[in-house]
């Protein structure tokens, strides 16, 4: 056997994750400066080919609005992200969820509010990057300590915007600023033993606005309404410490050990998910002295949902605090006549509120605890 023949053999016989991208150190590979032209196939973990792939129109204001794909890698320095956006006047946000702790939603988080809940996913990582500047800004949270920005100089991220000749959010995250990792000469040691990375992106409008486009595609339909709070109930999940050892993997292809969470609802009936929940309000303006009760109308436009709505009302101030919940997870037919909400006024402690500002965010969901669409409506009490 010629020693050419020897080698081939042997370069066949080399297992797989030799020609992965993961590696001890990719800084010399992949610059951070908003193109995507340095990072391989096996790292774009969500495009139009992956296994739950980015589908067509499904959840995006217009191919003006719209994120394309989704890459990750690592190495013993850094977990890299990038996200090739067309943004126009929004805003391209990037969710991690890395170990314990998190938000639930963004109706109350500086520097990131949204009308934005999410479904089984509570990212303790946030990053956010506009389209007026380069910069990409993110925050951290977890179980013990508040939610707090990353200093500028602590990681490196560009955002060329709109995707234009290849541009993208990119991002380079040293280990130890996203919480509980730890370098060592022998790897990078995980939080715990079966730490899973969640990730997550999503363009949205301005403070308090709902979100356009997401990346995994929602399980519910997106709208350019301000109203509506955006329910981002899918996500990307990459499983950092495969073998077990404590140590993040190198060595591995993260397209081909990403998997996709969807909620179980979804998987039964992908049809209806989508309940387009009304709060058609008769008065805006109560006055204490005269009206017992408001009355909160709610119903489906269309109503041709002959299945019980699970309904959740709150009752939150003009500054967004939650005043009392009304009814939660509470099974309602919406198909005929809308059902009426009454609020007497008073808060969780059983205290007369005092005159001012309103708001009344219903939510509607196929069956309890699943993911949900929210409108909000605003009145006003006076004296």
């Amino acid at each position: 056997m010629t020693r050419f023949t020897v080698i081939l053999l042997l370069f066949i016989m080399l297992p797989a994750s030799l020609s992965a991208t993961t590696g001890r150190d990719l800084r010399s590979r992949i610059i951070i400066d908003g193109y995507t032209t340095d990072w391989e196939d096996d790292e774009w973990v969500l495009d139009a080919s992956t296994r739950f792939p980015e589908r067509a129109r499904d959840s995006r204001w217009g191919t003006d609005n719209d994120i394309t794909r989704v890459g990750v890698t690592w190495d013993n320095y850094n977990l890299y992200l990038v996200a090739p956006a067309v943004t126009v006047s929004s805003t391209l946000m990037l969710f991690l969820d890395t170990m314990c702790g998190g938000v639930e939603d963004l109706t109350h988080q500086e520097f990131f509010r949204r009308h934005i809940e999410f479904g089984g996913f509570t990212p303790n990582v946030l990053m956010r990057a506009d389209r007026t500047t380069s910069e990409v800004i993110g925050g951290y949270l977890d179980c013990t300590r508040p939610f707090n920005l990353f200093e500028s100089k602590s990681y490196m991220a560009v955002y060329r915007q709109d995707g234009v000749e290849g541009g993208a959010a990119e991002i380079a995250l040293p280990w130890e600023i996203i919480g509980g990792f730890e370098r060592s000469d022998q790897g990078v040691t995980v939080p715990s033993g079966d730490t899973v990375l969640g990730i997550l992106a999503a363009i949205t409008g301005g403070a308090g606005a709902g979100a356009g486009d997401a990346a995994p595609d929602p399980s519910v339909v997106l709208e350019n309404d301000s109203t509506r709070i955006a329910v981002l109930d899918n996500h990307i999940l990459i499983e950092l410490d495969g073998d077990g050892d404590g140590l993040i993997d190198t060595g591995v292809s993260p397209r081909d050990i990403a998997a996709y969470a969807l909620p179980a609802d979804v998987l039964e009936d992908p049809v209806r998910q989508v309940l387009p929940i009304k709060v058609p309000l008769d008065r805006k303006l109560y006055f204490l002295a005269e009206d017992d009760t408001a009355e909160f109308p709610v119903t489906l436009d269309p109503p041709d949902y002959q299945l019980p709505v699970y309904v959740t009302a709150r009752i939150y101030s003009s500054a967004g605090y939650l005043v009392r919940t009304l009814v939660e997870d509470e099974p309602m037919m919406l198909s005929a006549d809308p059902v009426i909400i009454e609020w007497d006024w008073k808060d969780g402690g059983g205290n007369l509120v005092p005159a001012g500002i309103y708001f009344v965010a219903v939510s509607g969901g196929a069956g309890e605890g699943t993911s949900k669409n929210t409108a909000k409506a605003a009145f006003a009490i006076a004296r």
